[in-house]
């Protein structure tokens, strides 16, 4: 039985899926058993060549109609089999060759419900981006509304506490990810993780459709949280503020959206 099982999902996109394909492939892992790979692909032609020739073992893959980014994720999460799932989707790296490794011993050692880490962020063109130091405990307090949280590609969730939270709700076009940890949060403390998890570009849907995101976001907050009163003005004043921010962001340098 597996103890991690890495979840890509990928669409179109072959030199993303070889970038986190050569990334898996390169870890350095004392006992391979303990990792499954699932690969969820909605590509048109399909991408099972690229997996093959990865040369990855204990892969499932399945292809599949696309129908969004998180009815994909939560196919993963019908086949995975570890104890624990983390999501690197297409173009996503892990940080260093034994990451897996560590992250396993992590994991075995310490038994958490979930556990989020760091996750160097770059550009479209490549250059890395300085994330901000922040407190989980300060974020929580404000219900993660300030734009700082853990991303998924830095969170490890208990694959059975993924499922009796009802996996990805996908009514959310964007932010289904962040709706997932925001009711993790409310159903215990993670860990942290105390070693960075992966690289991750941004441009993707929700720096592309910021708009949306941010929209989506409030309603996650809303939704698991229910704030009322001050915490509800709270809230409402956070989101504001992130809305002023981020549309100015695209014409300065780029959005940095934690995910």
């Amino acid at each position: 039985m597996p103890i991690l099982s890495v979840i890509t999902v990928v669409k179109d996109d072959p030199t993303g899926l070889r970038n986190t394909l050569d990334s898996v492939s390169q870890q350095e892992l004392v006992d391979p058993t303990q990792l499954q790979f699932v690969v969820i692909d909605g590509s048109s032609p399909s991408l099972e060549d690229v997996v093959t020739d990865s040369g990855i073992t204990n892969v499932s893959y399945l292809w599949q109609k696309p129908q969004g980014i998180f009815s994909a994720m939560n196919i993963g999460v019908s086949h995975a089999q570890g104890d624990y799932v983390l999501f690197l989707n297409a173009g996503d790296t892990l940080f260093g060759t034994q990451v897996l490794s560590q992250l396993i011993d992590f994991l075995e050692s310490g038994s958490p419900t979930w556990a989020y880490g760091r996750v160097q962020f770059t550009s479209p063109s490549g250059e890395d981006l300085t994330e901000p130091s922040w407190s989980y405990t300060a974020e929580r307090s404000r219900l993660f509304a300030r734009g700082l949280f853990p991303s998924h590609q830095g969170t490890v969730m208990r694959l059975n506490l993924i499922k009796s939270l009802g996996g990805f709700d996908e009514t959310y076009q964007i932010t289904s990810d962040y709706h997932l940890m925001l009711k993790a949060s409310k159903a215990s403390q993670p860990e942290f993780i105390p070693f960075p998890i992966a690289h991750f570009q941004q441009g993707g849907a929700s720096t592309q459709n910021w708009r949306t995101a941010v929209a989506e976001f409030h309603r996650a907050r809303t939704s698991v949280f229910e704030p009322h009163g001050f915490k509800r003005l709270q809230e409402w004043t956070d989101t504001a503020v992130g809305f002023a921010k981020t549309s100015l962001a695209p014409v300065k340098a780029g959005l940095h959206v934690n995910r």
